[in-house]
């Protein structure tokens, strides 16, 4: 069984909301709910915000920016959604509507917030136990979402999460990037008991969040013991729609009433949409929306800043608010709902096109947007009136904890891990890409046409090919992440000599598998890394002697040691790790064997 850490610490990074849950090694989970500024109000997620002072010094953070002089001072400033630009598609996408916002922001945004993210675990870590922070054995678990397609993305992640000080301050302090946010959802689905499921049943779990909606689609294959185990059908897939496009879509409908009316002062309608999208009350509207036990037939918002004697009928406001009906805030929601429908039917034709009979017996929907009453009731109308082959007698369920079922998530895959010696609850997956290293191979003219050719070195009768690839993963391949992907190498090495480096070019392609490119020369192929691996204080004993005579009396006799190691690739969800392994047990003699130089 793996050593427990005394606690396990998982963060959920999210576009509008964080959420963080401790797993101690007694099996206790605690959900944190003491977030600083939030007046006791229990509540289990922080505001993903900062404000800062004109000197880039954060002013305040989390439910603290909410008390702030509104409109906000000259010199500061307030940043929100910081998370969806640390991926450059996103900055490339939202640069074609005018926003300026790119990754080297973002990244400095979430490596302040998360260091005050941090600071707080760390006091309520030792305010909960008694216990000296740096002397305990902490594991950190984040997850990524899955519209974070390559690894650039979650490699910036892992910058600025190291920066803001997790995995540094303890000789026993580790970090990982484990789960993408739609497969934490779909183990909190499992574990949480929210329906019974039998082995062999099928679900989709439908994550969604401030800034994306995940998607998971998986198959039970063990209930044994409680300790239940899954497997991934299809690749897990996600969209960028999220509560904050609904958010969006409210400024620009208040906007568009105020273009419509230039006789209202620019003391009132500047910032007006902005302020009435922050505010409270539109807040509940959203919230509420679709909930059958909420009957009003309009809405009134409050215009921030603005008079209770104001009216004006060109704006449907009176008395300092605006009036908006159901229409108008259904339309809010119904773009973003049927591309959640239209991802979903796709998730289900991919069964019909792959020869998958299973019927798949539950939608599961978590997050704030999965929380939605209307988002659910419209997601049951469409499978209850146009039912599809795979989904003929589809349940629509909602996560037992919705707003914190990621970090659930990622608590319970490790708990049961320790707990069985390695026993994840996310069986396999489905790799999304293909990754390889790029090597020499013997030159073969039907291979090779074109290819970069070097002679041998030793047998001028011998030619190699340069710069080839051999794909350990292929996109599609059913990953086992208890079994690392292995490569083999052997180095030589003469006498007296007892240090060894060998440099790995690690590539990646999205191609498909049928037409993957065999080498550097070809399209398709991306530069991930290159992994130096090193080996120090090698004794004689622990290499292979290899002795080579002269032909009879002919050639000088030479000898040399020759050194056998592998490479494992462990091939997480969400991430890439490197281990060196050298006579069956990972290599470590005083000082870090692997390195990794990203591109």
């Amino acid at each position: 069984m793996a050593e427990k850490p005394d606690v396990t610490v998982a963060i959920d990074l999210g576009t509008t909301f964080t959420g963080v849950a401790f797993l101690f090694s007694n099996g206790t989970m605690h959900i944190f709910n003491n977030w600083p500024g939030n007046n006791n109000t229990g509540e289990t997620k922080v505001p993903s915000r900062l404000i800062y002072n004109h000197d880039k010094t954060v002013s305040s953070w989390g439910f603290s920016t909410s008390v702030c002089d509104d409109p906000l001072p000259r010199d500061k400033k307030e940043y929100r959604l910081f998370k969806m630009f640390l991926d450059q598609e996103t900055c490339d996408e939202t640069m074609k509507s005018g926003l300026n916002f790119t990754t080297e922001d973002a990244l400095n945004c979430a490596t302040d917030f998360l260091r005050k993210v941090y600071q707080h675990i760390k006091t309520t870590y030792e305010e909960m136990t008694g216990l000296n922070w740096s002397c305990s054995a902490v594991t950190f678990l984040f997850s990524v979402p899955t519209t974070w397609r390559g690894l650039d993305a979650s490699n910036k992640f892992k910058d600025a999460i190291r920066a803001a000080g997790f995995g540094t301050e303890g000789p026993h302090h580790s970090v990982q990037i484990d789960l993408t946010e739609a497969e934490a959802a779909a183990v909190d689905t499992l574990k949480s008991g929210v329906v019974s499921y039998s082995t062999g049943d099928v679900f989709l779990t439908i994550d969604a969040g401030g800034g994306t909606t995940d998607f998971s689609l998986v198959q039970v294959t063990s209930v044994d013991n409680g300790r239940p185990q899954m497997s991934q059908i299809a690749e897990v897939s996600g969209i960028g729609i999220g509560s904050t496009l609904i958010d969006f879509a409210f400024s620009n409908l208040v906007q568009e009433r105020l273009a419509k009316s230039p006789d209202v002062p620019s003391n009132i309608s500047h910032g007006l949409a902005q302020n009435m999208m922050k505010s409270e009350r539109f807040k509940a509207v959203k919230h509420l929306f679709g909930d059958p036990a909420a009957i009003a037939q309009s809405h009134r918002i409050p215009m921030p800043g603005v008079s209770n004697s104001f009216r004006h009928a060109q704006l449907r406001a009176e008395a300092g608010c605006m009036t908006f009906d159901n229409n108008e805030i259904q339309k809010l929601f119904d773009p973003h709902v049927e591309r959640i429908l239209a991802k979903v039917r796709e998730q289900l034709d991919w069964m019909v096109e792959n020869k998958r009979s299973e019927q798949v017996r539950y939608i599961v929907l978590s997050g704030g947007l999965g929380s939605s009453k209307y988002v659910q009731k419209r997601i049951r109308e469409r499978f209850t009136q146009f039912a599809h082959t795979n989904a003929q007698n589809i349940k629509v369920v909602v996560s037992k904890n919705p707003q914190t079922t990621i970090v659930r998530g990622l608590l319970e895959d490790q708990k049961q891990k320790l707990e069985t010696g390695n026993k994840p609850v996310l069986a396999t997956y489905v790799a999304r890409m293909s990754f390889g290293v790029v090597c020499r191979q013997k030159y073969d003219p039907t291979r090779h046409m074109g290819e970069r050719l070097v002679d041998d070195k030793f047998d001028v009768a011998l030619q190699w090919a340069d710069d080839q690839i051999d794909w350990l993963i292929r996109k599609g391949d059913n990953i086992d992440p208890t079994k690392p992907i292995m490569t083999r190498h052997n180095v030589r090495l003469s006498p007296g000599v007892s240090t060894t480096t060998l440099s790995t070019q690690v590539v990646s392609s999205r191609n498909e598998p049928k037409v993957l490119p065999q080498s550097l020369l070809k399209g398709g192929v991306k530069k991930l890394c290159e992994v130096k691996s090193t080996l120090t204080d090698l004794a004689e004993d622990e290499l292979v002697l290899v002795q080579k005579h002269g032909w009879c009396c002919f050639g000088n006799s030479y000898k040399y040691y020759r050194c056998d190691f592998n490479v494992h690739f462990v091939v997480a969800p969400a991430d890439l790790r490197f281990e060196l392994w050298f006579k069956e047990k990972k290599f470590s003699r005083g000082h870090e064997p692997i390195k990794v130089k990203w591109n």
